[in-house]
């Protein structure tokens, strides 16, 4: 279900632990979470150990929320070939200095799309950030932007030690998503495949500025990319 270990419309919620649910849900928005947050505030919580057995991801979806001081950490997704989203799913909101680690994607084959943070909403914010250690089976093991998502901004987040098949650090959905980067760090993100350790080779409008990328890694190019390895404007 959406929320089977907690869910809450509008309201605030602070200093809670939801672990070790297993949720089971598919076709809705926000799939199967164990936390489902519409609209609402949360604050200095932990999210960690869930299972999602969905298409949507088994930790938070955060729909026009608020999400402060929290940590996202070791849950996990199987079974279903076209879940996404496991550890955050963000659709619009802002998420501020909150953790999202450790958080895989595992299913069948090469599919299962982003690991970490999954941005599924126009206008996300997220601020001061850290997405670390994240694992997807195919695209964006830290971040993905999904198709037609516009208007996100990162600002001072580090996105480091992530991995995918492709887009280990970020992966844009398709050329009409759109995300800025600004004063972010991203180090040590491998691909799996020979394709761009932050961003997929032909997807664009990843904006970039004052930003470090380091020790970046696809198998093709060697131990770390540069900024010309970026797909930085359309």
């Amino acid at each position: 279900d959406v929320g089977s270990g907690l869910w809450f419309n509008g309201s605030t919620v602070s200093n809670c632990v939801v672990q070790k649910c297993a949720t089971s849900c598919d076709g809705m928005s926000g799939g199967s979470t164990a936390v489902a947050n519409l609209y609402g505030k949360m604050y200095n919580c932990i999210v960690r150990e869930n299972e999602g057995i969905g298409r949507y991801g088994g930790a938070l979806y955060a729909k026009g929320a608020t999400v402060v001081d929290c940590a996202i950490s070791n849950n996990f997704c199987t079974i279903y070939s076209t879940c996404s989203g496991q550890g955050v799913n963000m659709a619009g909101g802002t998420m501020l200095r909150t953790v999202v680690s450790d958080n895989r994607l595992f299913v069948g084959g090469n599919a299962g799309t982003c690991g970490g943070l999954l941005v599924s909403g126009n206008g996300a914010e997220i601020l001061n950030c850290l997405i670390v250690a994240n694992k997807a089976a195919k695209n964006g093991g830290g971040v993905y932007v999904a198709n037609d998502i516009t208007g996100v901004k990162f600002v001072n987040c580090t996105i480091a030690d992530n991995n995918a098949l492709n887009g280990g650090g970020v992966a844009m959905g398709n050329a009409n998503s759109s995300a800025t980067f600004v004063n972010c760090l991203f180090w040590g993100n491998t691909d799996n495949a020979a394709s761009q350790g932050v961003t997929q080779p032909t997807w664009y409008n990843l904006n970039t500025a004052k930003c470090t990328f380091s020790h970046n890694a696809v198998p093709a190019k060697g131990a770390q990319l540069g900024e010309s390895d970026f797909v930085i404007a359309n």
